[in-house]
């Protein structure tokens, strides 16, 4: 009776450690940038799993804060803004999500061996530290392959915007206008919401060389900082934006076919391991065993050995 009671906690431990493990990333994807976007987001937007979990976070995160570095918060909430995340996510949150990751984790491994019958100590050990390494690291592992999502967002529409704008100051609109015109025509995604936040900081007073600073580093590619850096010595030296720009739609259409086909050489050498790992040894299987089995029944394997 008293084993069996022991093994419905563990089990009801181990139970709830999926369960919050699994939240981790839920709450990550929830509030990962939507790809319908027209309004500065706030958590009220937000989903109603990280609604529940959000004054969990913030019961930790305001005693995470003062223990915090000013470089780490810095790095952190860098780290943030390219995924998107910034909007609803605090640094010391974040430290605090990565916690509760480390906590879930070594409790699920924990819950596993202690089930399993595990007696081995050292097994236990490394178990338990690797699972929790890896709750730990996988909000991180989530933001990068969120920043990189975005990132490969804002260059696909990259050049189209560029090819918009230069075709509204043809027309005879400024900068400002040919922007504007450039996100209404666009499709929604993470290149639209950094605009639109681009426009929100020039209406509130910031000046325009210093709005494009920070589009640039929030967006954090090369192609958006060569942009910037074109418009801000275009401003400085009174020259044509609009060649400009349109030199910088080629340019970045052109970087986009030499992506597209680099990746394209890449796939035969990716596939290669895959080939010689799984399809390889099958096909040799499949030929070879008819070949013992006439082997076998005729007796010349026994003659030869």
């Amino acid at each position: 009776m008293f084993d069996s009671s022991l093994q419905a906690i563990g089990l009801l431990f181990a139970g709830l450690s999926v369960v919050l493990v699994v939240m981790i990333p839920a709450v990550l994807s929830q509030v990962a940038p939507a790809d319908n976007i027209s309004e500065w987001r706030d958590v009220s937007g937000t989903s109603r799993l990280f609604k529940m979990l959000r004054p969990l976070l913030r019961m930790y995160s305001s005693a995470v804060e003062q223990s915090m570095s000013p470089a780490q918060t810095r790095e952190l909430t860098a780290k943030l803004q390219v995924a998107g995340l910034s909007y609803v996510l605090t640094p010391a949150e974040f430290v605090v999500l990565k916690r509760f990751g480390l906590v879930f984790g070594l409790l699920f491994s924990a819950g596993l061996c202690w089930l399993s019958g595990m007696n081995d100590g050292w097994r236990i050990v490394m178990i338990v530290m690797v699972v929790s390494a890896i709750g730990f690291i996988f909000p991180d592992i989530k933001v990068r392959d969120l920043t990189k999502r975005r990132q490969l967002s804002v260059e696909k529409h990259f050049p189209f915007f560029l090819d918009l704008v230069v075709l509204c100051m043809r027309a005879g609109l400024p900068f400002t206008g040919a922007v504007q015109q450039g996100i209404e025509k666009m499709v929604p995604g993470a290149l639209k919401e950094e605009l639109l936040r681009y426009q929100r900081d020039i209406r509130t007073g910031i000046e325009r060389r210093e709005a494009l600073e920070m589009l640039a580093k929030r967006v954090s590619l090369a192609s958006m900082t060569n942009f910037v850096a074109s418009i801000i010595q275009a401003d400085e030296s009174g020259g044509s934006i609009t060649g400009v720009l349109q030199s910088q739609a080629q340019q970045r259409r052109k970087e986009r076919f030499l992506r597209a086909e680099k990746l394209a050489n890449e796939a035969p050498v990716k596939m290669l391991l895959p080939l010689v790992g799984l399809l390889f040894p099958l096909t040799f299987m499949i030929i070879s065993v008819p070949i013992v089995v006439q082997f076998l029944e005729s007796g010349l394997l026994g003659k030869v050995l």
